[in-house]
């Protein structure tokens, strides 16, 4: 039995539904390659930044960034760039942006914490200081970091409790004599507590 196609129900579809499907194929293939798409401007991006082309990284980081919205690890990276083209409130919205989506990336949360030590905010480093220390608990440099930040805001004892877990990481490591030994003599109540 031999089957005839009928080509008049083609022909009944109209020219304008016929561009309306093609336009819909389309937009679905580009919704579909979206994702693909940003992450090739991310490697283009990230190949800027390690030839230190801050400025044209920033451009293909966005890029990445308008196709997905949702990419913490391209915020982060454009966070980057911006503090080395020293556009510091760039730099913490799109770190705080990258945290946002992504809460357990340390390294935004390291580079903002450094942020704000640079500009002597301790206070808010040590929000994101201590975010490093609970996400990778052998850090001992940002937990050195992390002390001093108590230290330079008055928290001694905190600074000298942060001491105490630095020397369980690393037995070996020396603290600071000058905060060390104003800490240790005031809990063998040496110094008189203000």
């Amino acid at each position: 039995m031999e089957h005839k196609h009928n080509n008049t129900a083609y022909r009944r579809v109209s020219k304008r539904d016929r561009v309306i499907m093609t336009l819909l194929t389309i937009g679905l293939a580009i919704v579909a390659l979206r994702p693909f798409v940003a992450f090739q401007s991310f490697n283009r991006a990230y190949s800027f930044s390690e030839n230190q082309m801050y400025n044209k990284a920033i451009t293909h980081y966005r890029r990445a960034i308008l196709l997905d919205p949702k990419f913490s690890t391209a915020h982060s990276y454009l966070a980057y760039c911006y503090n080395k083209t020293e556009q510091i409130e760039q730099a913490i919205a799109s770190y705080q942006r990258a945290i946002e989506l992504n809460p357990k990336d340390k390294q935004a949360h390291l580079e903002l914490g450094l942020i704000h030590y640079n500009q002597k905010e301790y206070t808010k480093a040590i929000i994101h200081l201590d975010q490093v220390a609970k996400i990778d608990p052998q850090d001992v440099s940002t937990r050195v970091l992390l002390a001093e930040c108590h230290e330079r805001i008055g928290q001694k004892e905190k600074a000298y409790s942060v001491w105490k877990e630095i020397l369980t990481i690393t037995p070996i490591m020396i603290p600071p004599r000058g905060p060390w030994k104003d800490l240790k003599d005031r809990r063998m109540g040496r110094i008189r507590k203000e």
